[in-house]
């Protein structure tokens, strides 16, 4: 379920002709992040989990979220697919 909603984002991101490259950019590397911490987190048990993990995911999160509050003004369907992503994580516990 995860996976579809950062595979949506990441093709809006792709097709999107109204950001710049850099943002673009920045943007595709959390999502990716955040395809890496959802691995890292599937292949973990709550027991096997340091404060580093747990504190790396914390710092994704953190990033992605200041990114998306820069394009919530100019790209409302993008920043839509993003809540739902972040909803989707927060539901997960992660």
């Amino acid at each position: 379920m995860i996976q579809d909603h950062l595979n949506e984002l990441r093709a809006k991101l792709e097709q999107s002709e109204n950001i710049t490259e850099e943002l673009k950019a920045k943007l595709l590397d959390h999502v990716t992040a955040i395809e890496n911490e959802t691995s890292v987190r599937g292949d973990m048990t709550e027991e096997s989990e340091d404060s580093s993990t747990s504190s790396n995911r914390s710092t994704h999160a953190g990033n992605l979220l200041s990114t998306v509050e820069e394009l919530e003004a100019s790209h409302p369907e993008l920043v839509g697919v993003i809540n739902r992503i972040a909803v989707t994580l927060s539901n997960m516990g992660i």
